[in-house]
């Protein structure tokens, strides 16, 4: 099932609510002229599955694996450009191995934040 943000509420224990009950499907987001700003999975009104976010030019944002709750598997965060960003992958919200790019496309040396220099670039 899907529904629109605007017709879920919060309960006490930060729980997604539709129709006063625990939601399980997918809740979307949307703008101006309805174009889609987010879409997040839940099970039992938990972040349970994919969760997306989009830029306003419609490119993907970001994508999220949520295990009920918890960040899980492989996280990419994408530039408007639509070039990859970053990369997590995560376990039980532990992260196991991150890469970032500038928006380029060069690497970033994960230790300085900087650009890798021509020779030491890795994919």
């Amino acid at each position: 099932m899907r529904v629109s943000v605007d017709d879920t509420d919060m309960d006490d224990q930060q729980r997604v609510l539709y129709n006063g009950e625990p939601f399980s499907g997918t809740v979307c987001e949307t703008g101006k002229d309805d174009q889609l700003i987010a879409e997040t999975e839940y099970r039992d009104g938990v972040q349970d599955g994919v969760s997306r976010e989009y830029y306003p030019n419609g490119q993907l944002e970001a994508e999220e694996q949520y295990d009920f709750g918890h960040p899980q598997g492989l996280l990419r965060y994408w530039y408007p450009n639509g070039r990859l960003r970053e990369e997590k992958v995560v376990d039980s919200g532990r992260l196991l191995q991150g890469r970032q790019w500038a928006e380029d496309g060069t690497p970033i040396d994960p230790n300085t934040g900087e650009p890798l220099p021509q020779g030491e670039r890795r994919r």
